[in-house]
């Protein structure tokens, strides 16, 4: 082939569980880019499609549910049937691009440890949990360079956790881990785990799991999380400098073979990134003041 006319323009560089491949930018002027504005009955129907996954009810079962619920709501003004399936599909779309997003930042980013957040009830309560969590882990990108994106979730006994992926750079971690056991009601055994001290004074149980490389892209640990995304419509929290794809431009000698997937793309040297940091954008360390402020 003739890589010429393919490899002038810039490419979008992402990275699956295991290589680096190349999709071309293409710009159409005469898209449709559709602008769809919330309507009335978005916000009831979220509430009742979020129901309906929790409780694990599809097709027409998931359909009646959501007709019922609109009905008490809004009476019968609309022809409900036509809203719901476009409806549905607008949930599945939107989903489908949050759980790709999800992967796409998951596999380019280098990572440290899976984590999992529990708030103590004598130090936080759900709400400052959710706040004081996010604006500690905000302050740790900013000043400690540390990248994170997780997705807050209720256990079965509707206790609130935050599940995330974390990177902490080389000689930034707060803190000391500490081995720590605790007995397991629900197994009924004792637990080990990683605990990190800096969080347990602060907000109370976390989990420090290490991870590598392997693991991110053959294990558990990216299922695991898109599970939370899937049954809940919380949103994922991502830091800064996380990208989901890098733009570049591929020469010839990078590429180790093609394929078509929706257009060509080109599968690259597994040595084509070697920055330790991807977006190539060092972050600024100012001085240490306090995380939780």
């Amino acid at each position: 082939m003739n890589y010429t006319s393919e490899l002038t323009a810039t490419h979008k560089l992402f990275k699956d569980a295991s290589h680096y491949y190349g999709a071309r930018v293409y710009h159409d002027p005469n898209a449709d880019y559709h602008d769809r504005r919330n309507c009335p009955y978005d916000e009831i129907f979220d509430f009742l499609f979020v129901k309906t996954v929790k409780d694990k009810l599809r097709g027409a079962a998931q359909t009646e549910y959501i007709r019922q619920g609109l009905i008490d709501e809004f009476g019968g003004v609309e022809d409900w049937d036509s809203y719901i399936a476009d409806s549905i599909k607008r949930k599945l779309c939107n989903l489908h691009g949050r759980r790709r997003r999800f992967r796409q930042k998951a596999y380019l980013n280098d990572w440290s440890y899976f984590v999992t957040f529990t708030y103590d009830d004598l130090k936080q309560d759900e709400d400052s949990f959710r706040a004081g969590l996010k604006k500690c882990l905000s302050n740790l990108h900013t000043r400690h360079g540390w990248k994170y994106m997780g997705v807050f979730e209720r256990s079965p006994s509707e206790r609130l956790h935050f599940h995330c992926l974390l990177y902490v750079p080389a000689g930034e971690m707060v803190g000391d881990l500490i081995e720590t056991t605790d007995f397991n009601f629900k197994h009924h055994t004792h637990k080990t785990a990683i605990q990190n001290t800096f969080f347990l004074g602060r907000f109370g149980r976390n989990d420090f799991e290490e991870l590598n490389s392997y693991e991110i892209g053959y294990g558990n640990t990216i299922n695991y999380l898109l599970k939370y995304i899937t049954k809940s419509d919380d949103k994922v929290f991502y830091s800064r400098a996380v990208p989901s794809f890098l733009f570049c431009n591929i020469e010839k000698d990078e590429i180790q073979s093609e394929m078509v997937d929706f257009g060509l793309k080109f599968i690259l040297a597994d040595d084509v990134i070697t920055d330790e940091d991807p977006d190539g954008v060092p972050d600024e360390k100012p001085d240490n003041n306090t995380l939780m402020s």
